[in-house]
């Protein structure tokens, strides 16, 4: 059986003339039955309900749930994925709010035409935080705790990544594939940054030193799949008709890259209408459109 999201438009309008004042993440969409604990109570989340700081937002193998952390800043929830509310959004103290994902996968979405002019959100995964303004992006987490993998894919502009321990931050651009790994004991071990649109690898050791060099296709093939699932991700939170535009010239500058490196594999575009989909399949069902207002303390 085939599934779909029914997303809950709530339109600015005149609360943008609001004076400034800390904004709770609220729910726009979901699919299945996610759940959020708050200290020792535990109830199923459902559209319109607001997060307080200190909740986890957690879904199992059915579930997705789509949350919108700021005006024009939303993150996605695939399956089996837990993430940690720690602060909320604070206009008036120029304050973004920090999410913790402590497993699982989630894409993030930041419009441009909010993300460049107020705080945004921070990102940690695990000992890694990941900032951006302006940007369509998703992270994965393997394990919890501190130790594992944090993989993140950019879809659009740039993220800065800084894990924990580096000597300074990197940016990831458009078409990025970053792998960071932790030990055991939660120490950064190095970073891996594919480009597909360039075609080469980047290294980054826990020491502080980086190599470039031509990415061999074995590498290109492997980052393209974890792009390729990063825009399936993408897609069903919806897609602007500005940002789609953007993606087709990205997806075609990656495919001549892969192609001319003898990858043996493409990327194809996705629509949102398969299955599981966030956003029901409308003109008006687009994120030109759809900008979520969380609700006001």
């Amino acid at each position: 059986m085939k599934f779909k999201f029914v997303l809950l438009l709530l339109l600015f309008g005149s609360a943008l003339m609001l004076p400034a004042v800390p904004l709770k993440p609220v729910v726009v969409a979901h699919r299945g039955q996610p759940t959020m604990t708050l200290g020792d109570a535990n109830a199923p989340l459902d559209i319109k309900q607001s997060i307080s700081p200190g909740a986890i937002i957690e879904t199992d193998k059915d579930s997705k749930v789509a949350v919108a952390i700021a005006p024009g800043q939303m993150v996605v929830l695939g399956n089996k994925t837990k993430l940690k509310v720690i602060s909320i959004h604070d206009a008036e103290a120029s304050k973004g709010a920090v999410i913790e994902l402590e497993v699982g996968i989630a894409s993030f979405y930041i419009d441009p035409k909010y993300g460049h002019s107020g705080p945004v959100f921070e990102l940690i995964a695990g000992k890694e935080t990941i900032k951006a303004k302006g940007t369509t992006w998703t992270t994965g987490k393997s394990g919890e705790g501190s130790s594992g993998t944090v993989s993140t894919t950019v879809t659009s502009s740039a993220v800065s990544v800084t894990p924990s321990g580096a000597t300074a931050s990197f940016t990831a651009s458009a078409g990025s594939v970053v792998t960071s790994t932790y030990s055991s004991s939660g120490a950064w071990t190095g970073s891996v940054v594919v480009n597909l649109v360039t075609g080469k690898v980047t290294t980054i050791s826990a020491g502080g030193g980086s190599t470039t060099v031509t990415a061999s296709p074995a590498q290109l093939a492997s980052a393209a799949a974890g792009f390729q699932a990063a825009v399936n991700d993408a897609a069903a939170g919806g897609v602007s008709s500005s940002e789609g535009a953007a993606l087709t010239a990205l997806i075609s500058n990656i495919n001549t890259t892969l192609t001319n490196a003898g990858a043996g594999v493409t990327i194809t575009a996705a629509d949102g209408s398969s299955s599981g989909s966030l956003i029901v399949d409308s003109g008006s069902n687009t994120r030109d459109t759809i900008t979520a207002s969380p609700e006001t303390n």
